[in-house]
């Protein structure tokens, strides 16, 4: 929860006009003063409803003295509004906080300290309500407040920090968060040292970001640390040990390691009891925790008069109707229905259902809205403040980041023994400086972002199109308390959002038979299968997640698609009905990261440079064969053809052969379209199967990954080429493991091939270091090579590839393939494309009506060869002034 500052007053504001004191109003205000020391006392003891009549008849005495508009009654009506907030009477507190901040600011203007700390309770109040677009720019602006009259190294600015970053991450934004958290440990080991206890906080909240995104090691050392700096600084049996020793023992909890827990959560509660009291909030928190884990554990009798005596703490602290009552409450019927008392369990859910939906509110699409890809999001923001701010230290900042990033490249393609220990450290090493670089730009591009509006299901209606409909997937945990262990499969959930009407939600399923059918896709695709086992495929996949949502799109014609978890991975234009019809007949289908996506398209950057093509580039010789771990890349005629049909529509001769690097790529300031034609790759982990044969032979008809025969005949001879990467002797690659908890290492794993490739890690552009270019402003970056859209998945944060790094690097919208793809069909349908393009055909129905024509041709009439490609981003038509004069229609 954000800090709420509440004040025992006792002298009169000196900024403030002064007023004549009567001994009688002396009096009055002696008497608030006292009645404010109570008040803060019980607040710290968790005794809100006995502090209220306190804070109550000090408002009153305030102003009777002072009159309704004095500053110090701002005190006053800070203190009440933090009480009720306690109880969860949030009704009652938002008016106070609101008036408090009013009249700090007419009083001693908008960049007094205290204009801050009333911001800060305003937000705090939002915060408890999950009001975090509220919440977030009232932060902002009162760490602003404090940086300028403070500096940015005073305690207070930390105080800010860690509000703000909480805020981030109650809504899983932890890219924003963790900067913030670090920047505030950073300044309270300068300013106070290492050893300092308010140190042992800032590692507290640190622990909490890493343990969000599951980075537990990370985490335990620094809830090790701050146990050990309060049990120095403090000693054994303060309350704030309780607290790390509380925190240790619920990263321990969730990695199931219970023979830890139990004697931490125990000292806990002992250390709370002694030191603050038997019906203390903290110590229900103890109660309630160890309690939990005798639930897990099945020892029912340990447990139940620990969730009691919770519970009854909580109801005589909170109030009846407070939220964490409503938690105490749902926890004890969890206890009584496993073990068979549902006459005990029934009555409390109901009571904790009703205090649910009056003090929260119903869950909504909105919620789905506002944090669906929020990292994504935060990664764009922190972009686009740096490009607009680079004062010469950050530039020098970035410069670094951009070397670094590269000297990771050389490293993880450059030849290496697997075995060889000193390479392995040279890439972590390389590794944790690009993370380390990466995190001091996010944390500095913090200053610079600009507030955006509360995403609202609203704003997302008016900017559909008619004829539209935005449909959400949404990855989720199924939660069932009746369970022993309450978290339950993955399952999918759509989410229907058309221009008029409530949002509609249709549910799909557990997610492992939905995924199952992802990778018989995929498998299909990538092998030597005939159409009609393809489209059977496709129809089974059709049938659970999209089949449910049809009958709910009549009138719609345009499909726009946020997908999650592997549904990342499918072409949905390419999923059939058991007549046998394709998606891509009946719809037009397009993608983004989440509906969100639409207010951005709203407000476009314009291009700053002139439409570019990049194809055929002159890889080198190819390498000697044998070597292990080997990645060669033969060249592609169709790539060089593609780029000389193509050239009528830019302004200047495409950059081929040993013009086509990967500087070239680095030195593009926002063309307003780019077109790379090359080799495309995505590298597995060691041991994993090759996406792609070798490209320059013909491989059996039973050799793994082989694409599809030239319309299903046996009778054909020869095989296309592949715009992908060929290991030799089908080995991986021999990049270091995927780091589990970190999808972002996918970055590291997917790029394009340029001049020079077969000869070193200088011909090799990942996605990571295409991340950092600058982009913005080119309305359509098309990939005509292999597995540019897929990657890394997460579930609600997309893929982690070349489709997100287009994203950071600001295109607008982008051509992506999710498998390895042809080189004749690729260079058939980007000729079409860039026709329907020229004719001012929408960027993604050009792509639809090009995949309509080569699907009825015999020859590619195979999914494998028009399904690959998909339209991301910004689907209308592309402004008139992006194609050269000289083009010519087709």
């Amino acid at each position: 929860m954000a800090v709420v500052v509440l004040l025992a007053g006792g002298v009169l504001r000196s900024g403030a006009q002064s007023l004549p004191v009567t001994p009688s109003s002396q009096a009055a205000l002696d008497e608030a003063t006292r009645l404010d020391q109570v008040v803060v006392k019980l607040y710290r003891e968790g005794r809100f409803q006995e502090a209220v009549s306190s804070a109550e008849r000090s408002l009153a005495l305030r102003e009777q003295a002072l009159g309704p508009m004095y500053p110090d009654v701002a005190d006053s009506l800070s203190n009440l509004g933090a009480l009720y907030q306690g109880q969860g009477a949030y009704g009652k507190a938002e008016p106070l906080p609101v008036r408090s901040l009013d009249l700090a600011e007419k009083a001693l203007g908008p960049m007094h300290l205290d204009v801050a700390a009333s911001l800060n309770n305003l937000a705090g109040l939002y915060r408890a309500q999950g009001a975090y677009t509220k919440a977030e720019p009232l932060l902002v602006r009162a760490l602003d407040i404090r940086e300028q009259k403070l500096g940015p190294m005073h305690p207070t600015v930390v105080t800010s920090l860690n509000n703000l970053s909480a805020i981030y991450s109650d809504q899983g934004e932890y890219g924003k968060a963790e900067p913030l958290c670090v920047r505030a440990l950073a300044i309270r080991e300068i300013t106070l040292g290492p050893m300092d206890t308010d140190v042992a906080i800032s590692l507290n909240n640190l622990a909490e970001a890493h343990r969000a995104r599951g980075l537990y090691g990370k985490a335990e050392q620094l809830l090790v640390r701050a146990l050990d700096i309060r049990e120095k600084g403090l000693g054994p049996v303060d309350p704030e040990v309780a607290t790390s020793l509380n925190n240790l023992a619920g990263l321990y909890q969730d990695e199931g390691a219970y023979s830890k827990v139990e004697p931490l959560y125990v000292r806990a509660l002992g250390i709370r009891e002694s030191a603050l009291g038997p019906m203390h909030t903290d110590v229900a928190i103890s109660l309630n925790n160890l309690a939990e884990l005798y639930r897990v554990q099945g020892v029912y009798g340990k447990a139940e008069p620990l969730y009691v005596r919770a519970h009854d703490i909580w109801d005589k602290a909170l109030g009846p109707v407070h939220p964490t009552v409503m938690t105490s409450l749902n926890n004890l019927a969890l206890l009584y229905e496993e073990q068979g008392a549902y006459g005990k369990a029934e009555p409390l859910y109901v009571r904790a259902r009703d205090i649910w939906e009056k003090a929260l509110g119903p869950v909504q699409l909105t919620t789905i809205l506002r944090r669906k890809g929020r990292i994504l999001d935060s990664l764009v923001d922190n972009a686009t403040a740096l490009r607009a701010h680079l004062a010469p230290p950050l530039r020098e900042q970035f410069d670094q980041l951009t070397r670094a990033r590269t000297e990771l490249v050389a490293r993880l393609y450059a030849p290496m023994d697997p075995r060889s220990a000193t390479d392995r450290a040279a890439i972590i090493a390389a590794r944790a400086r690009v993370d380390d670089l990466e995190a001091a730009l996010s944390t500095a591009s913090a200053e610079f972002r600009a507030q955006s509006e509360p995403v609202t299901v609203a704003k997302i209606q008016a900017v559909l199109p008619w004829g539209a409909a935005l449909v959400e997937f949404v990855r989720y945990h199924r939660f069932d308390p009746r369970q022993a262990q309450p978290w339950q499969e993955e399952r999918y959930i759509a989410y229907l959002l058309l221009p008029r009407g409530p949002p509609q939600w249709v549910g799909l399923g557990a997610a492992a038979p939905i995924d199952a059918e992802v990778d018989a896709v995929l498998a299909a695709m990538h092998g030597n299968v005939p159409t009609e086992t393809t489209k059977a495929a496709l129809q089974r996949l059709n049938a659970l997640v999209f089949a449910p949502i049809r009958a709910r799109l009549t009138g719609v014609s345009h499909v726009i698609l946020a997908p999650d978890g592997k549904l990342n991975l499918v072409p949905f234009e390419a999923l059939g009905d058991p007549q046998g019809h394709y998606a891509l007949e009946k719809y037009l289908v397009s993608y983004v990261t989440t509906g969100r996506d639409l207010l951005r398209f709203a407000a476009p950057h314009p291009p700053r440079s002139s439409a570019v093509v990049v194809a055929g580039p002159d890889y080198g010789p190819l390498p000697s064969p044998g070597g292990p771990g080997t990645v060669s890349f033969t060249p592609l005629a169709g790539a060089v053809a593609e780029a000389t049909e193509l050239q009528r529509y830019f302004p200047t001769a495409p950059l081929t052969g040993g013009k086509a690097t990967k500087s070239a790529l680095a030195a593009l300031i926002g063309p307003a379209m780019l077109h790379v034609a090359t080799h495309g790759f995505y590298a597995r982990d060691p041991g994993s199967p090759l996406t792609h044969p070798a490209p320059a032979t013909l491989a059996p008809a039973s050799g793994p990954r082989a694409p599809p025969p030239l319309a299903d005949s046996a009778k054909s001879t020869q095989r296309d080429l592949s715009r992908g990467m060929f290991v030799d002797g089908g080995a991986s690659p021999l990049l270091p493991p995927l780091r589990s908890e970190d999808p972002a290492d996918g970055l590291d794993r997917a790029g394009l091939a340029m001049a020079g490739a077969n000869q070193g890690a200088s011909g090799i552009v990942t996605a990571r270091e295409i991340a950092g270019f600058d982009w913005w402003g080119t309305q359509l970056v098309v990939l005509s090579a292999c597995e540019t859209g897929v990657g890394a998945v997460r579930s609600g944060d997309g893929v982690y590839g070349l489709r997100r790094a287009l994203v950071l690097a600001g295109a607008e919208s982008q051509v992506v393939s999710l498998w390895s793809v042809s080189d004749s069909s690729t260079r058939a349908l980007m000729r079409d494309y860039y026709g329907e393009l020229a004719r001012g055909t929408g960027r993604a129905e050009a792509l639809r009506q090009t995949k309509l024509r080569l699907m009825h041709q015999p020859r590619y009439a195979h999914p494998y060869y028009w399904a690959a490609f998909i339209p991301a981003g910004d689907w209308r038509p592309l402004d008139k002034n992006v194609f050269s004069p000289r083009k010519s229609q087709p």
